[in-house]
Formats: C-alpha cells, sequence, structure tokens
C-alpha cells in the first residue's frame, strides 16, 4: 500500500503475516522491505524483519543474527547449557523442568573429580583444627599490628605445608557452582523456549518465580543439610557461623528469582547432599590431637631470665 503523510513523504507499505515457526512453515522469512523518499530527494531504502529470537531462525540470515540472543559474560557456560536443555527437551523429555533436572545431575557428575579435590582440602583443613586452634590460643594475647603475629602466620603456613593443606582449596565447590548459576540465570530470562514452559503442579512458568516459594524454601533446607555434613575450610568460629548462615542469605534472593533457577540449586543440593554422604563414608576425617598449650619463644626467654 502507497501512502503519503503531511510532510509530503512517500510510504510505501507492505502487509505481513508471520510464519508458523514451530509448525510447518520451514521457508527462511521473507524481510518487509519499503522505501521513505520526498520528492526531488534521493530515496532511502531499507529492510525490516521482525522475526522471533529463536537461534535457528536468526543462524538462518546470512549474515547471522545469532548475536541478538546475548547470555552474557559467561555465554561460553551459558549458550551449551541451553542448547543441552533444547536437546534433552526434543528427544523424549518435553518439559524444559525435567530437563534442568536431568542437566544438572549430569553437571554434577562430570564436576564431581574437582569436587572431590576441594572436599579433601577441607576435609584436611578439619583434620588440622585442633593444631590450628592451639596455635592461635597460643598467640591471642597479642595485638594484631605485635610482630609475633607475623611468626604465628609463618608457624600457621608451615602446618599447612606439612600437611598438605591449601586454605583456599575447599571453596573449590562453591566456586564451581557461580558460572553455571548466572549461565541458569541468563538462559532462563532471555529465551524464548523457557517463556511460560510448565514444569508440574503449580510450576506453570520456569521463567517466573515460584508463587507459592515451595523450590525456594526447599532449596534452603537441602542448603542447609548440605552444609551440615560438608567439613568447613575455615576453623574461625566467625567465619563458621557466617557459613551457617548462607542458605539463609540465598534464600532471601531466590525468593524473587525464576522458578527454574530454584530447581537448578534445588537438584544442585540434593546431588552435592548424596556426593559428600558417599565422600564422607569412603574418606571419613580424623582429627590430629593438639599438642597442648604453649609458650611463646619470647615469653620463654623472658621467664629463664628471671
Amino acid at each position: 500500500m502507497i501512502g503519503s503523510d503531511d510532510a509530503g513523504i512517500l510510504i510505501a507499505r507492505q502487509t505481513w503475516t508471520p510464519p508458523d515457526w514451530k509448525g510447518q512453515d520451514k521457508d527462511k522469512p521473507k524481510p518487509i522491505e519499503a522505501t521513505l523518499t520526498t520528492e526531488g530527494s534521493r530515496p532511502l531504502s531499507f529492510g525490516v524483519t521482525v522475526v522471533p529470537k529463536d537461534l535457528d531462525v536468526l543462524r538462518s540470515f546470512t549474515p547471522s543474527l545469532e548475536g541478538l540472543v546475548d547470555f552474557g559474560f559467561f555465554s561460553f557456560f551459558a549458550k551449551p547449557i541451553f542448547l543441552g536443555l533444547r536437546y534433552i527437551y526434543e528427544h523424549g523429555i518435553h518439559s524444559y523442568g525435567w530437563a534442568i533436572i536431568i542437566l544438572t545431575v549430569l553437571i554434577n557428575l562430570a564436576m564431581f573429580p574437582l569436587k572431590v579435590k576441594g572436599i579433601r582440602s577441607a576435609q584436611r583443613m578439619q583434620k588440622i583444627a585442633p593444631l590450628i586452634k592451639d596455635l592461635q590460643d597460643r598467640y591471642k594475647q597479642y595485638k594484631f599490628n605485635d610482630p609475633r603475629k607475623q611468626r604465628m602466620n609463618q608457624e600457621m603456613m608451615d602446618l599447612y605445608k606439612k600437611h598438605g593443606v591449601n586454605p583456599v582449596g575447599g571453596c573449590l565447590p562453591m566456586a564451581l557452582q557461580i558460572p553455571f548459576l548466572y549461565a541458569f540465570y541468563r538462559v532462563l530470562t532471555i529465551s524464548i523456549e523457557l517463556r511460560h514452559a510448565p514444569w508440574i503442579l503449580w510450576i506453570k512458568d520456569l521463567s517466573a518465580p515460584d508463587p507459592y516459594y515451595v523450590l525456594p524454601i526447599l532449596m534452603v533446607i537441602t542448603m542447609f543439610a548440605l552444609q551440615k555434613i560438608t567439613p568447613m575450610a575455615t576453623t574461625d568460629p566467625g567465619q563458621q557461623r557466617m557459613m551457617l548462615m548462607m542458605p539463609l542469605f540465598m534464600g532471601a534472593i531466590f525468593f524473587n528469582l525464576s522458578a527454574g533457577l530454584n530447581l537448578y540449586y534445588l537438584t544442585a543440593n540434593i546431588v552435592g547432599f548424596a556426593q559428600q554422604y558417599f565422600i564422607n563414608i569412603k574418606m571419613p576425617v580424623t582429627t590430629l590431637a593438639a599438642a597442648g598449650p604453649q609458650r611463646d619463644k619470647g615469653e620463654k626467654d623472658k621467664g629463664e631470665g628471671k
């Protein structure tokens, strides 16, 4: 249809009916073409394409428009996760909720060797916890800026080295969750396939929050249970209390996040609990007895001089 507005601009309009992308219409989409011009001026020609943000559809263009689906900073995690979910969905499951559960189990099984390494480091830390506490008690009367505190730190590092302990190694299981957590968040946020995707019973949209907060509550409970059977890498009581409060902080955040993300974390907690229970049985922790309170060398010299 050709028309003009009050400014005398000629407008070419074309009626467009969107194809059935998920049905039988598999032809390459035909863009709407329009030409805008005024009398005596050079015409400006351009094309307008209206398509869903479906990777297969966007990939069919030349040049490819696949980059319009932005998976974010961790796209090298998020895109394979999306493709994995879609593959599981299309090959017999036909439920993105169960696809999330299956993919989460597979991811945790694949990362199990790395988890074992981190958990063993935490177990070694727990094993020497009495020695660390004894060392801290011997130097607790000194202020933070006292040179003898540096001696305590050196003795602590020697103790770590002697028993093969990496002080931050126990944080590995938690650190491994971060990129996958963000990747699932991006997939559930931008993928049209998961928009309004139902699961079971009251979960009608995996990309929206759980309307009855069942999944986030179960996520917090399972996170508490997992922490109770997991050896802590830190021996500081204050840090241990903070770690035990972590599930409450996570729950406060996840209450407003998508049901699919809660389902992922809940499944990861359940699989992690089973893995940790297995490790605790096969590799039980035996703590080392402390040597008892000892005086600092400077205090000893001072006492012998009297």
